[in-house]
């Protein structure tokens, strides 16, 4: 935990100051102890040391003797040059020092778990301040993302619901990664003197508040310099697309050659899906008509190359490995994502595994959204 502060209990006040008293003692006649055996030639050294715990000071071996009042030899270098002395004086100082030390300590588990059994009493309630903290959090993280993306609130319907002629609607949507080198900076988060300004101004009624410090003024200036010269070099927006699915329409296959964006539309209908589903807007165009999604109880994608050496899985067996998973877990409420179904093998034989597997989705899945390369015969 964090450290206690003297006021934490009166017994442990008498003893921090009981210690700073001690250590002021111990610190200057280990000083003065010191400063004698170096204009003595007696060591090397002008300040103490610190061994088993204990201040000392060093000592050239056979000297000791001629320290003031003598000491205990409580070590000694590895060349066996210089003893570590602690001073008769500093003995009983010393053990003053562990005796408070260990008393603090014993003070402040004292302290650590009457406030636990305190926090342990109203547990229940922390709990909930936490959830209740961390929601107003994501929803302040929710509203800033969609006011960089300007992005427009989804209508979320429970599938088979009311709602217009389309399940998926999605009008001018861009996908969120692709958009993202286009947009400016998202807003620096407050420094810590204008988070404490504010603070000080709404709750505590002053207006008094230190002014933010020169070096972070600098360091804004700084960060908002860079941000416009990066701003100058921005690429252009992605072109959007739309994706309008009627109701009704259990599969949707799009075709084209390579490069075509079949993929990129793929991802951008199956992250539109999960933003709704996680309470976020979406990067679509809303004058018109508002993007409107269906509320699917699971998104199930096949993307990318399943290929793996470790599994001795080729590309074609990695996808025929997911895309079983994915029917396995599809409901009657279910997405399902499948980029270019049927690849990596011979295309007469992927087409109709293509057309097997559609068929038993169509069954099992509410949408099943499918891509595939053409080959131009």
């Amino acid at each position: 935990g964090g450290d206690l502060k003297d006021s934490a209990s009166d017994v442990l006040e008498y003893i921090r100051e009981e210690r700073r008293q001690n250590h002021e003692s111990l610190r200057e006649v280990i000083r003065s102890a010191a400063q004698f055996a170096f204009q003595k030639g007696l060591s090397s050294a002008k300040e103490g040391s610190f061994q088993m715990g204990r201040q000392c000071v060093s000592v050239k071996r056979g000297r000791q003797g001629e320290l003031p009042n003598g000491g205990v030899t409580l070590a000694t270098s590895n060349t066996g040059a210089t003893l570590y002395v602690e001073p008769t004086d500093a003995i009983p100082l010393n053990n003053e020092a562990a005796k408070l030390a260990a008393a603090e300590s014993e003070e402040e588990a004292v302290i650590r778990l009457a406030l636990s059994r305190m926090a342990g009493a109203c547990g229940e309630s922390l709990l909930r301040l936490i959830d209740a903290v961390v929601g107003v959090d994501i929803a302040c993280a929710r509203a800033k993302h969609a006011a960089w993306m300007d992005a427009a609130r989804p209508t979320l319907r429970p599938y088979g619901g009311g709602g217009g002629e389309h399940q998926i609607r999605l009008r001018g949507i861009r996908h969120p990664l692709l958009l993202q080198p286009s947009l400016p900076d998202p807003p620096l988060p407050p420094l810590v003197g204008d988070a404490v300004a504010a603070f000080s101004s709404r709750f505590l009624g002053r207006s008094d508040a230190a002014p933010v410090p020169l070096t972070e003024q600098k360091r804004r200036k700084q960060q908002h310099r860079e941000a416009d010269a990066i701003g100058a070099n921005r690429p252009p927006p992605p072109k959007s697309i739309d994706i309008l699915v009627p109701r009704g329409t259990s599969v949707v296959a799009v075709t084209g050659p390579n490069t075509g964006g079949k993929t990129a539309s793929l991802k951008t209908l199956g992250l539109a899906c999960a933003m709704a589903k996680s309470g976020m807007f979406l990067p679509a165009e809303a004058a018109a008509e508002p993007p409107e999604v269906v509320w699917f109880d699971r998104i199930l994608a096949d993307v990318g190359d399943g290929q793996s050496l470790q599994q001795s899985l080729s590309t074609f067996s990695g996808h025929i490995r997911r895309v079983q998973a994915a029917l396995e877990a599809a409901t009657p409420q279910s997405l399902v994502l499948l980029d270019e179904l049927g690849s990596g093998t011979d295309p007469a034989e992927g087409a109709a595994l293509a057309t097997a597997l559609l068929e038993e989705l169509h069954r099992r899945a509410a949408l099943t959204y499918v891509t595939r390369a053409t080959t131009g015969r």
